[in-house]
């Protein structure tokens, strides 16, 4: 294989790019959400069976939903751009190409007509061959990571087929779960492909960094599974919360063996504690290591700060009863502090130390 060439300047612009309308897609499809308008359209991928359905613009469940899709839609088609820019730069046979676009191509067609059968097939072709090519081939970081991110788009787009067809809420779960990590896969290819990736490292001392490393990916742990309690939440309390009490849930401290949806609640409120526990301890175990470094200071302020806006706009969520705003901005702050913890467990993972830097 030839060698592989570094990531230019305009593929980090459009990463990052890519990056403003992941999220804007993220809290787009929390607004839907929030606003009981998944099922606007019972079909899919059209809308009432067109790609520009009468009216949407001026329907609020039709404008939220519809525009979910084409969000989604434009994500895919920036995604799929990357890895065709991947695929060019480190030379790749040309001809593989249009057997991914094929394979979309079915997927979409086949969605529309209601054929399972070519959803089935051609979605199985596609990952297939992607994960094929990104566990047998040696392909340079950049284009394993774009390639994941095909992965893991398609799948999404099927999972949220799926979700409207089957009118299930476990898919909706499983949709929004791994829409957030998604977005950490975009923010990878962004850190990757930037001019300054490996040129700056983080500098940890050697004694530290195997503990560093446990740490911060326990952190993106215990903020991942707090999303996951959230979507539970979000797509089985569609319309009120089990229990508005803010100390207490349903009016017991530990609310065992009452319903699942005040369990749900219960294990959403107590892990928020531990979130902000992890994030407080993550902050002072790396500020006094990151303070030397000028480009990475704002982490530990960060996990301070985010975890108390988090905290203050979950007790408003409950007070409010759900309230649009309050709600959509709660789940974009939990986004950004997995954002914060997934760069942070990077930057440890792709530390040196000073022994590491003489040599």
């Amino acid at each position: 294989m030839t060698s592989p060439r570094t990531a230019s300047p305009r593929f980090h612009q459009f990463s990052v790019f890519t990056l403003f309308i992941g999220a804007l897609l993220i809290w787009w499809g929390a607004a839907t959400t929030t606003e009981h308008a998944g099922m606007a359209f019972g079909d899919w991928p059209l809308s009432n069976g067109s790609l520009n359905p009468q009216g949407w613009l001026h329907i609020t469940p039709f404008m939220l939903e519809h525009g979910h899709r084409l969000l989604a839609g434009t994500v895919g088609l920036l995604v799929l751009t990357m890895f065709v820019w991947q695929w060019r730069i480190n030379l790749q046979p040309w001809y593989e190409v249009p057997l991914l676009a094929g394979a979309v191509a079915a997927i979409i067609v086949g969605g529309s007509k209601s054929s399972w059968t070519v959803v089935v097939l051609g979605g199985a072709g596609c990952i297939t061959w992607l994960i094929k090519g990104l566990l047998t081939r040696r392909w340079p970081l950049l284009l394993k990571l774009t390639n994941s991110a095909i992965i893991v788009v398609v799948s999404q787009a099927v999972l949220g087929g799926i979700r409207v067809l089957m009118v299930s809420d476990h898919y909706g779960i499983v949709h929004g779960c791994l829409g957030q990590l998604f977005y950490c896969l975009l923010i990878a290819i962004a850190m990757v492909s930037s001019p300054t990736w490996g040129k700056r490292p983080m500098l940890v001392p050697a004694q530290m960094r195997a503990g560093l490393v446990k740490l911060t990916t326990f952190f993106f742990f215990v903020v991942f599974m707090q999303l996951v309690f959230g979507a539970i939440i979000r797509h089985t309390h569609r319309f009120d919360l089990a229990a508005v009490d803010v100390l207490t849930t349903g009016g017991d401290l530990v609310p065992w063996g009452r319903s699942f949806d005040l369990v749900a609640l219960f294990m959403h409120k107590a892990w928020a504690l531990v979130v902000f526990s992890v994030s407080i301890m993550t902050a002072l175990v790396t500020k006094r290591l990151l303070a030397k470094q000028d480009n990475l200071r704002w982490i530990p302020v960060l996990l301070i700060a985010l975890p108390i806006a988090q905290l203050t706009l979950g007790v408003y969520v409950i007070l409010t009863v759900k309230k649009f705003w309050v709600t959509n901005f709660h789940v974009i702050n939990g986004l950004i502090i997995l954002a914060t913890s997934f760069v942070l467990m990077v930057l440890v993972r792709a530390s040196i130390t000073e022994s590491e830097l003489k040599g």
